[in-house]
């Protein structure tokens, strides 16, 4: 299985340039062909005048990016776009989940062919049944996305329920009953 390569370079501003009348992106939402692809406000209406520009890379750009270099690519592109913001830089933060040697990258992806091969297969229980998956890259139709983990885990939790033949059961105090999949 692939995994996707995507990063995030957090930039805080000491003012919104993108806000103001007449910006490019008023909606604090950025599209271009420049190397840094796209950004977005993470700071939208929150009182101050400090903003985050999140900086959204994927492919090798995203795979790419460390902290020495991200900042750079990012402010030479944004700076084409809104030039008020050089040196008006307070603060940044990235994250490069293909160098996170816990997730190795920042969803799971098939690779041509796997989906053939494979898909659906991926929260097949284990041993009889006493091994269970779940998480993003368990579920067939929302794989790499939020949904998948929620889907794979009412999965995995209906079917512990079943093979305990329990409508419901107390963990923590709380009781917990059969979950229904959403629609």
């Amino acid at each position: 299985i692939g995994m996707g390569t995507n990063s995030k370079i957090m930039l805080e501003f000491a003012q919104k340039p993108w806000l103001q009348a007449g910006a490019v992106a008023a909606s604090a939402q950025l599209y271009t062909d420049l190397p840094s692809m796209n950004f977005w406000e993470a700071t939208r209406s929150q009182a101050g005048t400090n903003g985050i520009l999140v900086n959204f890379t994927g492919g090798a750009a995203g795979a790419a990016v460390d902290s020495s270099t991200a900042n750079n690519r990012s402010l030479v592109d944004l700076s084409q776009v809104y030039p008020s913001l050089a040196g008006n830089l307070v603060s940044s933060f990235n994250a490069n989940w293909s160098k996170n040697p816990h997730s190795l990258g920042s969803y799971h992806c098939l690779k041509v062919g796997q989906f053939q091969q494979f898909n659906g297969a991926q929260a097949t229980a284990e041993l009889s049944g006493q091994l269970l998956f779940a998480g993003e890259a368990c579920d067939p139709d929302f794989g790499g996305f939020m949904e998948g983990a929620y889907r794979s885990g009412i999965t995995a939790a209906n079917t512990i329920l079943t093979a305990r033949n329990l409508p419901n059961f107390v963990a923590n105090g709380a009781v917990v009953r059969r979950f229904a999949q959403p629609a």
